[in-house]
């Protein structure tokens, strides 16, 4: 009612002042599912890092005491830890009870309890506290024992058998130079005194040049038997195929009635030739004498997957009965 009446007075409505509200009609499901965590989980952050856990360890100790938050004087809570903006939600003054008498400031237990789970929760997202008994959330250094590492350099270096770890950047960049710069120069030699046969060379005056010769691609793959047919257009091997089988007959129109592209071979011969190449009908009636409009009739009116597939059937079921069906079997299993 109250955030009723701010909204109905135009008051300002602080919205954060109801979210801390909530943390505190909700602290069972912090008690229930974070609070015997907190008890045995350990983090670790980097020494100027080290402020950032004494929340934590604040409300640890007192739970592993099994004590109880509200029980705790405000003058020992590490109120430090309380990011500046959220310290108007967390911390209230009493009213005065007598006049001249100094107000006494309370803190909200368990706001406070949520205000250190989520101050944990972002500093562990950006890797500021980490946990070294977990996979996910170990620290880098600690994980690859770089302190160790710095400490034990040479002697580890030395162990490895690895002289070129043993020296500077620079005197192993120039060690690679040289080796470079020699091995051009025994392939340039190599090349000018025609002992690479693998270089053609061209002499044009006082000019040289030398190419690689790119032997023709084999063709043991292809079977000599296709070299003996000749070319044919696509359309030719529809017709031929669509009089042996009649697989066209399944396009039949949406429309049972007044339909202009019921029996129209050519358009329809045309729109499987598009869409089979991506060609496309657009691009087919540009390059074509059958208007687009009217090939995008027929992919709209007889064109369909019942349709494709009924004719695909069809084709397919013709060329089992072919005698070199067999042929094509995967080790003497069809289709493997």
């Amino acid at each position: 009612m109250i955030l009723i009446g701010e909204f109905l007075s135009n008051d300002e409505i602080d919205k954060k002042r109801y979210e801390w509200e909530f943390h505190d009609k909700n602290f069972q499901a912090m008690s229930k599912n974070l609070r015997p965590l907190i008890k045995v989980l350990d983090f670790q952050v980097q020494s100027h890092h080290k402020d950032l856990l004494d929340g934590f360890r604040f409300i640890q100790e007192i739970f592993q005491s099994e004590k109880s938050l509200t029980d705790i004087k405000f003058s020992d809570f590490p109120i430090e830890t309380i990011p500046a903006h959220l310290k108007q939600y967390l911390i209230e003054k009493e009213q005065e009870t007598n006049e001249g008498d100094p107000q006494t400031k309370f803190i909200h237990p368990h706001r406070f309890e949520f205000c250190v789970y989520d101050q944990l929760n972002k500093n562990i997202a950006a890797n500021k506290i980490y946990a070294s008994d977990t996979t996910q959330y170990k620290n880098f250094e600690d994980d690859i024992k770089l302190k160790k590492t710095q400490k034990e350099k040479k002697k580890l270096l030395n162990s490895l058998d690895a002289p070129r770890l043993n020296r500077t950047a620079e005197e192993v960049l120039d060690e690679l130079e040289l080796e470079l710069e020699t091995r051009i120069k025994e392939v340039n030699e190599h090349i000018s005194g025609g002992k690479n046969k693998y270089i053609k060379i061209k002499s044009a005056g006082n000019q040289r040049t030398w190419t690689l010769p790119y032997q023709k691609k084999s063709d043991e793959y292809n079977n000599p038997f296709y070299n003996q047919l000749g070319i044919t257009s696509l359309v030719d091997i529809i017709f031929s195929v669509n009089d042996k089988l009649h697989f066209m007959k399944p396009f039949t129109n949406i429309k049972s009635h007044y339909a202009k592209t019921q029996n129209d071979f050519k358009g329809l011969c045309a729109c499987i030739i598009a869409n089979a190449t991506c060609l496309g009908t657009y691009k087919m009636g540009d390059s074509s004498d059958i208007p687009y409009t009217f090939l995008q009739a027929i992919e709209q009116n007889l064109i369909r997957f019942e349709t494709l597939r009924e004719a695909n059937d069809i084709v397919s079921d013709g060329f089992s009965r072919l005698p070199i069906y067999p042929h094509y079997n995967l080790g003497n299993q069809l289709h493997g």
